[in-house]
């Protein structure tokens, strides 16, 4: 993947590589998911993109931009990773075991913040009488659950405005749910690994147990094989885990205050250190008072 200034340097025409619309480095507190960190890196971001597009034979991880992730998609259950390649902006968005149609307007919200940005980026005139030439956006959502039934498609028109046959509503937003991909592909692969991890999970609970067994099953299977042989892999779900074991807490301390006022503090606090990468001092803060206090008086939260 590239860098904008080395866009710029190297001249290189802006059909072949898109020019970046935000900063190239993401900030994440503790990197939030295998997923989001898997598809930030070059080889396997490439490998993310040909798995959608097998026809674009001649594409290179030099044409692939990374896309600064925007945190309106981000609300613990949702991972998202966006790139340009090209003449097309992908976003891709991991829905885990819990399914909701309100991914719709949450894509909504992304792809009105992606365009104002890379608007204001290529200082394009939308208020002239030539027609502007934006990215042409593809919506997956990675969804590793049961189907169920689910859809292939939804759609913003009819799953959110509720658009009978017929009817004329001009807003819509259209996204593909992958439940499984090609076999062996990277998309497949890491529908796989989150497969195994939850069943994992359902028989170790969430323990170190869990993530060596989803490892060891993961090599044993070829599944993300080099990705999960780095430590800094497994140092991840284990970030995870404690994060899932923070927000358990966290929710029932919420319960028991039963006040409005004690569930914004605390929510603040929360939101506060999973931002900041403090995933251990949110666990202890939901389990010690006390701690939790010193934390309310460093971080200014009233």
């Amino acid at each position: 993947m590239v860098q904008y200034d080395e866009v710029i340097r190297n001249q290189t025409p802006a059909r072949t590589i898109m020019l970046e619309t935000f900063d190239a480095q993401v900030n994440r507190s503790a990197k939030d998911s295998i997923f989001c960190d898997l598809f930030s890196r070059p080889e396997y971001c490439l490998q993310l993109y040909q798995a959608l597009h097998p026809e674009d034979k001649d594409i290179k991880a030099e044409n692939i931009v990374l896309v600064t992730l925007s945190s309106l998609m981000m609300h613990y259950r949702y991972n998202d990773v966006g790139i340009l390649v090209r003449d097309r902006l992908l976003v891709m968005v991991e829905a885990q075991s819990t399914f909701t149609m309100n991914i719709l307007t949450r894509f909504l919200l992304y792809l009105a913040d992606t365009y104002n940005r890379y608007i204001n980026r290529e200082n394009l005139n939308i208020y002239g009488t030539k027609t502007v030439q934006l990215p042409r956006p593809e919506l997956y959502v990675v969804y590793h659950g049961d189907r169920d039934g689910r859809p292939d498609e939804i759609s913003l028109s009819r799953d959110i405005f509720g658009t009978a046959p017929g009817e004329n509503i001009f807003v819509d937003v259209k996204a593909k749910i992958i439940y499984d991909s090609t076999p062996g592909d990277i998309i497949n692969q890491f529908i796989t690994f989150a497969r195994v991890f939850d069943r994992q999970v359902k028989l170790h609970g969430r323990t170190k147990k869990a993530v060596e067994e989803t490892l060891r099953i993961c090599r044993d299977q070829d599944v993300l094989k080099a990705y999960l042989a780095e430590e800094e892999a497994a140092t991840i779900m284990f970030t995870l885990l404690d994060e899932q074991k923070a927000r358990k807490f966290w929710e029932e301390e919420l319960r028991e205050e039963g006040r409005e006022e004690g569930e914004n503090r605390l929510g603040s606090l929360m939101a506060s250190l999973m931002n900041k990468g403090r995933n251990s001092d949110a666990l202890r803060a939901a389990t010690d008072e006390k701690y939790r206090q010193q934390l309310y008086q460093e971080l200014q939260i009233q």
